[in-house]
């Protein structure tokens, strides 16, 4: 009875720890790769599948990113620089052809956008990001003394957040894509993460690009330097709010795993 206590309570421990499943993770990337090797060529280890194309303006760096209470993946980062000659990477994952889909990254900013690009998107059939006919395209552009972040299906611009974001600051961003004959893109920024998705996204588009069918993310470096420079890192994607916004083990969970494999340990002597 008391060693089936003490692996009950150690049981407990654990969920508290692995507070998401993951039953409908679709892909996640921390980028840990050989720093200064270009993205594409490197093989993700969740699909086994190569990253496509790209150059050096889409290169591993040789550290990564973090955000308060979020639980990062390890790894390296992608740095995104934009003003080179142009090229596009992109992997895959199992096809989805309704509900949502959920994509979540930390970006910092190195270089201030000052103009209105794209950066990476969601698409069907393994086709590369191309703005206004992505079935979702995450956007960054000028705001004042910062930047700004936007989604994107057809339409003649944009979503923006309105907030301005600051430059060597990291945020987490999850974007939405609700698929249908006239989709849905909505964008938070800075959810707390393992918190319910909140009712209103901080931007939000109906779109005029169907997008009934996604199997494929992929990253855009412009070859005009007005899109900036990027610290990209942690992508997940999901078909639950929940899957791409998994929070950090709390102290608590800590606590109660380590009481309770000590007493484990100790019956079992």
């Amino acid at each position: 009875m008391k060693h089936l206590k003490a692996t009950s309570l150690l049981a407990g421990a654990v969920c508290l720890l692995l507070p998401s499943a993951h039953a409908s993770l679709l892909f996640t990337d921390g980028f840990n790769y050989t720093a200064g090797s270009n993205l594409g060529g490197n093989i993700n280890p969740g699909n086994a599948t190569a990253w496509t194309g790209g150059n050096a303006a889409l290169q591993i760096g040789s550290s990564g990113l973090s955000y308060p209470g979020f639980q990062g993946l390890g790894g390296n980062d992608l740095i995104y620089t934009s003003g080179s000659t142009a090229t596009t990477s992109l992997n895959t994952f199992s096809t989805v052809t309704s509900g949502s889909i959920y994509y979540s990254f930390l970006i910092d900013a190195t270089t201030l956008p000052t103009a209105n690009n794209y950066i990476t998107s969601l698409n069907p059939g393994t086709t590369g990001p191309g703005g206004s006919g992505d079935s979702m395209a995450v956007y960054v552009g000028a705001n004042g003394s910062g930047w700004k972040i936007g989604v994107r299906n057809g339409n003649s611009g944009a979503a923006y957040e309105n907030t301005v974001l600051q430059l060597n600051t990291t945020y987490l961003i999850v974007a939405e894509l609700t698929l249908g004959t006239t989709p849905t893109v909505s964008l938070y920024l800075d959810p707390f993460p393992g918190m319910a998705q909140p009712g209103t996204p901080n931007a939000t588009q109906t779109g005029t690009v169907a997008a009934t069918s996604v199997d494929d993310v992929g990253f855009k470096a412009q070859s005009a330097a007005t899109a900036g420079a990027f610290l990209i890192d942690d992508i997940s994607l999901g078909t639950t709010w929940a899957d791409v916004t998994v929070p950090e083990p709390s102290p608590i969970a800590l606590a109660g795993l380590g009481v309770a494999g000590l007493f484990w340990v100790r019956r079992r002597r």
